[in-house]
């Protein structure tokens, strides 16, 4: 992302009762998420140059609009999901992975977010987390729907650029996510939840608390003031690793 200069937008902060923007996790194992989870690491199948040309962007649909099946969401959390707390945050079980969500709740119609800074830090701290993560191009720039969600390098195999913690998010010339109420499947966004999905993170099952943080969120056209809710997750160790965890703290005490 280093290659596009941050827009010169307008920075909207805190707050109002009527507007919010939640961003969240659910459990992969709760049924939320990608139809095909082998992908849920892999940001994007298209290279896109520092020149801006793309390259296979081809995420959801073919060259012939047709779905591919890397790209698409199965089912959608509810619109009232949990945000979790620090003292009962979501819980994501052993070999399992947090799905990170974005919704829209009363925000104006057609609103257009193309800008913004996500992360993972642990709870009560600012100090951001040694978690793997993945984030969603979403590009479809070689198929008929010639759009994506972010602009930015993109770098096979391995896309170091949409592996961050904090990640930039930036849409200039892309689609980004917009406040409508209709769906729009290959930009994984629900439009009666608001809710899109954006991308994954994972992290030892140790039982450490994590909160999701932000520092900036933009838009071409400001709205009004909002709430900005942020979700708290954990990653639960199995019974056995808890007892050994458990065993281990009585012998250090009995020392």
């Amino acid at each position: 992302m280093k290659q596009i200069a941050w827009p010169l937008m307008a920075l909207v902060a805190a707050v109002s009762a009527n507007a919010e923007i939640r961003i969240f996790v659910t459990a992969s194992s709760d049924g939320y998420g990608l139809t095909n989870p082998a992908n849920a690491f892999q940001p994007t199948f298209s290279t896109v140059y520092e020149d801006g040309e793309n390259v296979n962007g081809y995420d959801y649909a073919d060259a012939d609009g047709n779905p591919t099946g890397n790209f698409a969401v199965g089912s959608f959390p509810p619109v009232d999901a949990p945000l979790g707390t620090e003292a009962d945050p979501i819980l994501i079980q052993a070999g399992h992975w947090a799905y990170v969500w974005f919704q829209f709740q009363g925000e104006p119609k057609g609103l257009k977010l193309n800008g913004m800074h996500v992360g993972v830090s642990v709870a009560g701290s600012t100090d951001l987390a040694p978690v793997s993560t993945a984030w969603y191009v979403c590009n479809n720039m070689n198929s008929p729907i010639q759009n994506k969600r972010w602009d930015g390098t993109a770098t096979p195999p391995e896309y170091p650029e949409w592996h961050g913690n904090m990640q930039t998010f930036v849409a200039v010339t892309a689609y980004g996510l917009q406040n409508f109420g209709s769906d729009v499947p290959w930009n994984l966004y629900e439009g009666s939840s608001r809710i899109a999905l954006l991308g994954a993170v994972q992290a030892p099952a140790d039982g450490t608390v994590y909160q999701l943080r932000t520092s900036e969120i933009c838009y071409f056209v400001p709205p009004g003031d909002y709430v900005l809710s942020l979700g708290y997750f954990k990653f639960v160790p199995e019974p056995a690793t808890w007892f050994v965890l458990a065993l281990g703290v009585l012998i250090v005490r009995r020392r």
